[in-house]
């Protein structure tokens, strides 16, 4: 009697939970308009695959972003839905937007920038600018407006290298290094002003005593006959 009772009552209950989800999953409207659960469910569904960017407001009305590379070309009404256009060449939008109009494309091409074209502008993304070789910029890439000349190192040599973003790094020069050197000149050219000095000197007093010799052994001659005959006289 028990196991009977039981089952009858499981038998009510499935009724019951049967006929509350038939109403509920079904509805008709005084015009005979039928809504069921799966149409409305599929009411949502299919806006969010339509708004798949996300929504804004406009005069009261919930419209539809536009996706990355379009703008606005007109917004919706409670009518009509809005409508979007691919921007025009030279312009872009990189994220969902509400906006009527692109952003104009970057240009590289200013005077005296020293940059060129890395990446071309795309609907969807702005132009991306580098700096020509031989150029940095320390700013980060997307802000930088000019790119400057590298340093150039001399004697020194370069300890880092430069980059895009980065100057030349240069070895130090010695400071002491460079007074050692001057000093270490001075020193060599007052020695051979010494050298030359003393060769020149010396080839004069050379000079000097081939002078006095030429001039004793000439006196000595002239004075031979007269010292002869002298001698000869006083035999």
């Amino acid at each position: 009697m028990a196991s009977h009772s039981n089952t009858l009552t499981f038998y009510l209950f499935f009724v019951l939970f049967c006929d509350v989800s038939q109403v509920y999953s079904s509805t008709s409207f005084p015009d005979g308009t039928r809504v069921t659960w799966h149409s409305v469910k599929g009411l949502f569904r299919h806006r969010r695959q339509l708004c798949q960017d996300g929504t804004y407001d406009h005069e009261g009305n919930t419209c539809c972003l536009c996706s990355a590379g379009q703008r606005v070309e007109t917004h919706c009404t409670k009518s009509n839905e809005g409508k979007c256009e691919l921007c025009e060449g030279g312009t872009y939008s990189n994220a969902p937007n509400s906006q009527q109009t692109c952003e104009p494309c970057r240009s590289c091409d200013h005077p005296n920038a020293n940059q060129e074209v890395e990446e071309t502008c795309t609907p969807a993304r702005n132009t991306k600018c580098r700096c020509k070789k031989g150029h940095f910029c320390s700013d980060n890439i997307e802000r930088c407006k000019i790119c400057h000349p590298c340093q150039e190192c001399g004697a020194e040599g370069v300890q880092v290298p430069c980059t895009a973003t980065n100057d030349t790094i240069c070895y130090q020069r010695s400071e002491g290094g460079n007074g050692v050197a001057i000093a270490v000149t001075i020193i060599i050219l007052v020695l051979l002003g010494f050298v030359a000095a003393a060769v020149c000197w010396k080839k004069k007093i050379l000079c000097f005593k081939r002078q006095v010799t030429a001039q004793e052994n000439g006196s000595a001659g002239e004075h031979l006959p007269l010292g002869e005959s002298s001698g000869a006289a006083s035999s």
